[in-house]
C-alpha cells in the first residue's frame, strides 16, 4: 500500500524543498501576496529568489524586502504580459528567468503569472492565477474581450496547461481559467491562429538552459540592486537593453480598453513541446499532490485536473483594531473598473458620515485624475498608513465587479472592519455570511447598507466580529504549509520522474 503523500514514511522519501525561484509583479495585490508567503517561506528555512517583474521596487517595496532574511531579490523592468505590445519583453524574461534557474538550481519555479509556464525550466514549474484580461473583462464589461487579446489568449493557455500544477486563490478564479483558458485549440479566425507557439524558446537539450543576448531595442534590462536585500548578478545576459517607459501598461485588475497586448506575428520564436521527463507530468499529480489549504480539500478535475485552490493570507499582527470612529473607508485605484468606487461616490450623496477613498487617482497611462465631487480622496498610502485608517474604520466598502480573492477586504476584516462588498462569486466564497452583500451597480442599495449598519453599532459590530473570525483563518502559516506540501509534492514527482 503506497503511503499517503502526508505520511511520515513518504515525508522520508521526499527530497526537502530548500529553494523556491518565485516571480512577482510590483504592482498591487500580487507584491502583497508574493512578501507574505515569502515571509512565510524563509522562517521555514527555504531559501527565496524572488525575480521581479514590471516596475522597478519602490523604496518601501525594498524596505520590506530587506526585512526578511532567507529572501534573495532580482529585480527586472520587463513589461508584464497583460501590458500594451509585451511579447518581446516576455520572450526577454523569460530567457532571464531560464537564466536564473541555470544559475541557482531551485527545486520548483512559482510563477506568479502564465505565459512563462510553456518555457522549459528543468523544475517542476507552479503557476498561480491571481486574475487575468479575459475574466476581468467578462465582469467589468459585460462580455467577451475583443479579437485583439487572442494572442494574449493563447499564449497564457499554453503556460497554464504545461505547468506542473495550477493554483488560484478561490475557486471562482480557478473556475474562470477553467472557462477561459480550458480548451487549447486555436480560436477560429484569431491573428495567430495557425500558430502553436510564439513567446518559449525551443528547449535545449544540453545540460542546463540559458539565455542569450538581446538587441538593445529588445525590452527593459534585468537590473539587480543591491539596497540591504542579497541580490545576484543578472545583467550579462541581456546588455544594454532599454528601461521601462513609465506609461506602457496598467495592472489588468484595472485594464482600461485602450490597453491591448500586441499581436505581433513576427515578435518571438516558435518552440516545440516539452519532453515529458523536463517536468513532472500535470496528469501523473492529481493523485499524488493534495495538499490540504484553507477551505479546499479536492482536486478539480477538469481541464486543469492537477489545479488547486490555496487562499491567500495576510498577517493578523500588521493589522491591529483601534477605536472606531464615525466614517467609511474604501481603498483602490480610483480609475479602476474592477474595484468599482464609482458606485461610492453616487452612493456617498446619500450618506450623513463621510467615505474616505486611499488610493492613486492618475491612470499610469496618463491623462484626467479621477475626480472625487461626493468621497474624500486619501490619494496613495503607504501600507503603514493605511491599516491605520483601517483600524479606526468602523466599516469598509469593496463594491468590486471583479476581485478574485480581495485582499484589502480581509486587511480591513483583520483590523475589526464590517465589510459591504460586491455581490460576486469570489467574494461570496471567501466571506460567506461574514460580509454584507450588495450589487455592485445599486448604489442606493449601497448607500442603505452602509447607513443601516452606521445607525445600528450592535449589528455592526456582530458583523464585525464574524468578519475578523473568518479573517483569522487565512493565515500565512496555513497558506505557507499548503505551498510548501504542494511544493515537495512537485519534488517527489520529479524525482521519480528523473
Amino acid at each position: 500500500m503506497k503511503p499517503s503523500t502526508s505520511s511520515p514514511e513518504a515525508l522520508r522519501l521526499v527530497p526537502p524543498v530548500r529553494r523556491v525561484l518565485m516571480t512577482a509583479d510590483t504592482v498591487g495585490g500580487v507584491w502583497s501576496y508574493a512578501l507574505e508567503l515569502c515571509r512565510a517561506l524563509c522562517l521555514r528555512g527555504v531559501c527565496v529568489e524572488l525575480a521581479t517583474l514590471g516596475a522597478p521596487l519602490s523604496d518601501a517595496q525594498w524596505e520590506e524586502a530587506r526585512a526578511l532574511p532567507g529572501l534573495t531579490v532580482h529585480e527586472s523592468t520587463w513589461r508584464l504580459e497583460w501590458m500594451d505590445a509585451p511579447w518581446d519583453d516576455v520572450r526577454a524574461a523569460g530567457e532571464w528567468l531560464l537564466a536564473l534557474e541555470a544559475r541557482l538550481s531551485p527545486d520548483v519555479v512559482h510563477l506568479n503569472g502564465y505565459c512563462h509556464g510553456a518555457w522549459p525550466f528543468r523544475a517542476p514549474v507552479l503557476v498561480v492565477a491571481h486574475s487575468c484580461v479575459l475574466s476581468w473583462w467578462e465582469a467589468v464589461k459585460g462580455g467577451a474581450a475583443p479579437a485583439r487579446y487572442h494572442r494574449y489568449r493563447e499564449e497564457v493557455a499554453k503556460g497554464l496547461h504545461a505547468a506542473s500544477v495550477v493554483v488560484a486563490p478561490t475557486r471562482a478564479m480557478l473556475d474562470a481559467i477553467e472557462r477561459h483558458y480550458g480548451d487549447l485549440h486555436p480560436l477560429r479566425g484569431a491573428p495567430n491562429a495557425g500558430r502553436t507557439e510564439d513567446v518559449a524558446p525551443k528547449p535545449a537539450h544540453d545540460s542546463a538552459p540559458h539565455a542569450r543576448a538581446l538587441p538593445a531595442a529588445r525590452g527593459a534590462p534585468a537590473v539587480d540592486r543591491l539596497k540591504g536585500v542579497a541580490t545576484e548578478q543578472a545583467r550579462a545576459s541581456v546588455p544594454d537593453a532599454r528601461a521601462l517607459p513609465a506609461a506602457r501598461g496598467t495592472p489588468n485588475a484595472g485594464l482600461a480598453e485602450d490597453v491591448a497586448p500586441g499581436q505581433s506575428d513576427e515578435s518571438a520564436p516558435r518552440t516545440r513541446a516539452l519532453p515529458a521527463a523536463r517536468r513532472a507530468p500535470r496528469a501523473g499529480l492529481a493523485e499524488d499532490v493534495a495538499p490540504k489549504p484553507a477551505h479546499d480539500s479536492a482536486p478539480h478535475a477538469r481541464a486543469f485536473p492537477s489545479a488547486r485552490v490555496i487562499p491567500n493570507a495576510r498577517c493578523a499582527t500588521r493589522f491591529p483594531p483601534s477605536r472606531k470612529e464615525r466614517f467609511v473607508l474604501a481603498a483602490g485605484r480610483l480609475w479602476d473598473e474592477a474595484k468599482n468606487l464609482a458606485a461610492l461616490e453616487a452612493a456617498a450623496p446619500q450618506l450623513p458620515f463621510p467615505v474616505h477613498v486611499a488610493g492613486d487617482a492618475l491612470h499610469p497611462e496618463g491623462g484626467a485624475v479621477a475626480e472625487t465631487r461626493s468621497t474624500r480622496p486619501l490619494g496613495h498610502l503607504p501600507p503603514s498608513v493605511l491599516a491605520q485608517w483601517m483600524a479606526r474604520a468602523p466599516v469598509y466598502a469593496l463594491p468590486a465587479r471583479y476581485e478574485p480573492f480581495g485582499l484589502s477586504a480581509l486587511e480591513a476584516a483583520l483590523a475589526g472592519c464590517a465589510l459591504v462588498l460586491g455581490d460576486i462569486p469570489s467574494l461570496r466564497e471567501v466571506w460567506g455570511d461574514a460580509a454584507r452583500f450588495v450589487p455592485p451597480d445599486d448604489s442606493h442599495a449601497l448607500a442603505r447598507t452602509l447607513r443601516f449598519l452606521m445607525d445600528h453599532p450592535r449589528e455592526r459590530e456582530a458583523l464585525a466580529a464574524r468578519g475578523r473570525e473568518r479573517a483569522l483563518t487565512f493565515t500565512p502559516d496555513r497558506m505557507a504549509e499548503a505551498y510548501l506540501e504542494l511544493y515537495a509534492s512537485l519534488a517527489r514527482l520529479e524525482h521519480r520522474v528523473s
